[in-house]
């Protein structure tokens, strides 16, 4: 063994030599890329410090999201599973019937279903011209059955960066002085509580109401934006001094909220001439803020939504159950 060496011992030193430049080579080369890869991390840092803030974030943090996602999806599946379980042992054949064609409901949403994304808030803040100006600023065109709100409506609409839908919903309005109009909020608030984003729309400043409303939607894991619309009829001044307050009653909550301002209905501002000048509808920035929001966390929303779902209505099988049983041991 050692004579081999010695006979071929020139060879195995240029066989080293040849490693040692070619690493020096393959080190050289990625000091070079690296140096590039910083360059152009510098340069879109200063150019879009949004889009870089959310590249570096999906780079290290996606992965140990996405198993978070699929937790939240395994444990509603989970809970499914058991209310289908539950259900079987109910007696009353309506209740059961009921229960079945809600867990259906969050199954369908689970697999196949869109991001809800409600429009929430008093009946004159304009929440449906805000619709029309969204679907207008998103596909082109507004839904002919867009109108004054009086119950749930809703259009969807596909943007292919999405993993689904989105689903508009236009609710009617809350603040409404009469029975049906109780009735009404009843069913809108129940409608927020179902949604992956809440559009609470206001067009002053923030009231108690709102302010309580907005921390119980927080308290159940609701994804708000709160929409400053009818910017136009006020000054620049007076619409930062509202979004201020805004922002100061709502800084306790411990869910991050979003205020943007708009302009969904532009109302005619008086010209030189004969006719009056009238501005174009401003929803651009809510526009955004909508489709960044699902793009990042579109996902983590729809399954935080329908673990919340699927857990309270196992906590309604169990109590039918629970009452159920109470009846026969008393008969």
């Amino acid at each position: 063994m050692y004579s081999l060496l010695l006979k071929y011992y020139k060879y195995l030193l240029i066989l080293f030599f040849l490693y040692l430049i070619l690493t020096l080579f393959r080190n050289l080369f990625n000091i070079y890329t690296l140096l590039i890869f910083l360059i152009l991390l510098v340069i879109l840092y200063n150019k879009d410090k949004r889009l870089f803030k959310k590249i570096v974030y999906k780079f290290f943090f996606n992965s140990k999201k996405n198993v978070e996602i699929k937790d939240k999806y395994d444990a509603a599946r989970i809970s499914l599973e058991g209310i289908n379980d539950i259900n079987n042992k109910i007696t009353n054949k309506i209740n059961a019937e009921l229960m079945n064609y809600e867990k259906n409901k969050i199954e369908q949403q689970l697999n196949f279903g869109d991001y809800n994304v409600t429009l929430f808030g008093a009946g004159s803040s304009g929440k449906t011209s805000l619709a029309r100006a969204l679907l207008k600023n998103l596909i082109g065109k507004t839904s002919p059955t867009i109108g004054t709100t009086k119950n749930i409506t809703s259009y969807k609409i596909r943007i292919p960066i999405l993993k689904r839908n989105i689903n508009i919903i236009d609710t009617p309005g809350l603040f409404e002085a009469s029975i049906k109009g109780e009735e009404r909020e009843k069913s809108t608030i129940l409608e927020a509580s179902k949604s992956d984003i809440i559009l609470f729309v206001m067009d002053q400043d923030i009231n108690k109401y709102e302010l309580y409303l907005i921390k119980k939607l927080s308290e159940i894991g609701k994804k708000i934006i709160i929409v400053l619309n009818k910017c136009d009829l006020r000054s620049e001044k007076q619409n930062n001094i509202i979004k201020e307050n805004i922002i100061s009653f709502t800084s306790s909550i411990n869910t991050s909220i979003t205020v943007v301002r708009t302009v969904a209905s532009p109302q005619f501002l008086p010209n030189n001439s004969l006719n009056s000048l009238k501005i174009n509808p401003d929803v651009g920035n809510l526009f955004k803020e909508i489709i960044e929001t699902l793009d990042d966390h579109g996902e983590e929303l729809l399954a935080e939504n329908i673990l919340s779902r699927s857990n309270k209505l196992g906590l309604i099988s169990k109590k039918i159950i629970a009452e159920q049983r109470s009846v026969k041991a008393k008969s």
